[in-house]
């Protein structure tokens, strides 16, 4: 994909294992597609009508960059509650997704050109964030013999291949 408002790192046509095994769900019609925590099945009808009467009440405005307010509150007496653990709101961004907090959070302490160790198995998209993030990727398979415990390590290429 070109387009002369993106980078170059970008405009690549990343393909990832996630997605073309999503691109085969499409070719049966007797799957219930489970991938990326988006299953095709309708969401409950609590949770609709919750949503519902939230935006009736102005639930529709767009939040503080860091995520709800209110939300972040709960999330700081959540862990408070549960493990005895004092977060202060500043500690606490929300997100709409892992795959974004991961983004944002490679973004944020790596350097161009850091390695980035990551083990196998993974979850496919780390290697084009980090490959994204222009630092180098390191895959770690674990070896399946019980007689080592040593894994090996295998230099991925920092750009992503067409």
């Amino acid at each position: 994909m070109k387009n002369r408002f993106l980078s170059k790192r970008y405009c690549k046509d990343i393909a990832t294992p996630m997605g073309k095994a999503m691109d085969l769900t499409h070719s049966f019609d007797d799957l219930i597609n489970l991938c990326l925590g988006d299953p095709d099945l309708i969401t409950d009808e609590r949770i609709i009508d919750a949503a519902f009467a939230d935006a009736k009440r102005g639930y529709t405005k767009y939040t503080d960059v860091r995520g709800d307010p209110e939300l972040r509150a709960e999330i700081a007496k959540f862990y408070d509650e549960e493990y005895g653990m004092k977060v202060s709101d500043e500690e606490i961004f929300v997100t709409t997704s892992g795959c974004i907090a991961m983004h944002l959070i490679m973004e944020a302490i790596l350097n161009d050109g850091d390695e980035v160790l990551i083990q196998a198995p993974l979850f496919t998209p780390y290697i084009q964030q980090v490959q994204l993030s222009r630092v180098n990727c390191l895959l770690m398979r674990k070896r399946t013999s019980r007689s080592t415990s040593s894994g090996s390590l295998l230099r991925l290429p920092q750009k992503p291949k067409r």
